[in-house]
C-alpha cells in the first residue's frame, strides 16, 4: 500500500535535525530546510560538511540524534517504511557488480533508472556525475531534467558547481553541520558584486587596457577576461577595448559565479571560529 501523501505538503521538511556520532563528532547541528514539490534543489557543501549524514538520515541509513524529516508529510522517523517508498536515491558509489558489462557512464544512468523504478516523488542524486565524461554528463542531465519536468522533485549534491548553477532553482549550503545559506539560485547569484566576462577577440595586444574599476587578464592570444563591478556600465568596458585597438568577436559571462560565492560564504561562515581560536 502506498503511503498517504498530503496534497499540500512540501516535498521535504527538515526540522531541527541533529546527529552526533559515538565518537563525539556533531555532524548536524539542528538544521532546518524546506524543499517544495517539483523543485530542482541544490544541497552543496565542502567535504565533511554534513551532506552525507543528511542524505543517510533521509534514506534511513543513518539514525538521527534529534529532530525529524518529513517527505510529503510522511515522517522519516515515525513512518520510515512509508517514507522510503517516496524516495529514490542515487548514491555516490557505483553499486553494480564490478563484473557487469556496462561502462562507468552507463552504470550511472542505470542507477538513476533503477532509483526511478518505484516512481518516487523525491529523487536524491548524490554526486551523480563524478568521474563521468562531458558527453555522458550532458545526456544524464537531459534525462534528469525530463524527470523533474514530469513532476519529480530532485535534490542534487555535486562538486561541479556549474551544474548546480545551470540546473537548480533553489539552493542550501551546509558547512560544519550548519546551514549557512538557503535561498533561490537567482537571488544568491544577484548578491555577487563583481562579474567576470570572457572575451573572444581578434588579437590580444602586448599591453592590456587600463581602466579604473575593470581588471583585464590575458588567457591566451585570443581570449581576455574582464572583471568589473556589476553596477558598472558595459559601455566603459567596450570603450576601453576599442581605444586599445581590440576587436571583440563574442562575449560570455564566466560560469564560475556560484563557485566564487560558495567559497566566499564558506570562508565567512568559518571566520568566527578562526577568531575564537586566534
Amino acid at each position: 500500500m502506498s503511503p498517504e501523501i498530503r496534497p499540500t505538503a512540501p516535498a521535504l521538511v527538515v526540522d531541527n535535525l541533529r546527529k552526533t556520532y559515538r565518537n563525539g563528532v556533531e555532524a548536524l547541528k539542528g538544521i532546518s530546510l524546506t524543499v517544495q514539490p517539483g523543485d530542482f534543489f541544490a544541497l552543496l557543501g565542502p567535504n565533511g560538511a554534513g551532506k552525507s549524514t543528511l542524505i543517510g538520515i533521509l534514506s534511513s541509513l543513518v539514525n538521527a540524534t534529534d529532530g525529524d524529516a518529513r517527505v510529503f508529510g510522511v515522517s522519516v522517523n515515525k513512518q520510515r517504511s512509508e517514507a522510503m517508498k517516496l524516495i529514490g536515491l542515487v548514491p555516490q558509489e557505483i553499486n553494480f557488480n564490478q563484473f557487469e558489462k556496462p561502462s562507468g557512464g552507463m552504470k550511472r544512468r542505470l542507477m538513476i533508472a533503477r532509483a526511478m523504478m518505484n516512481e518516487p516523488k523525491l529523487l536524491i542524486l548524490d554526486e551523480p556525475t563524478a568521474g563521468v565524461d562531458i558527453e555522458i554528463r550532458r545526456s544524464m542531465w537531459q534525462f534528469v531534467s525530463a524527470i523533474n519536468a514530469a513532476g519529480t522533485t530532485v535534490i542534487l549534491t555535486t562538486h561541479y558547481l556549474e551544474e548546480a548553477e545551470s540546473l537548480c532553482r533553489n539552493i542550501a549550503i551546509i558547512d560544519h553541520g550548519t546551514i549557512i545559506e538557503n535561498t533561490s539560485m537567482k537571488r544568491l547569484l544577484a548578491t555577487l558584486d563583481v562579474e567576470t566576462f570572457v572575451l573572444d577577440v581578434s588579437d590580444v595586444p602586448p599591453e592590456l587596457p587600463r581602466l579604473d574599476g575593470i581588471g583585464f587578464r590575458r588567457i591566451d592570444e585570443r581570449t581576455l577576461e574582464a572583471e568589473m563591478a556589476r553596477t558598472q556600465n558595459l559601455n566603459a568596458l567596450f570603450g576601453a577595448l576599442t581605444s586599445g585597438g581590440i576587436t571583440v568577436n563574442s562575449m560570455r559571462t564566466k560560469t564560475n559565479r556560484l563557485e566564487e560565492l560558495f567559497v566566499r560564504l564558506v570562508e565567512q561562515g568559518r571566520a568566527p571560529a578562526r577568531e575564537k581560536t586566534a
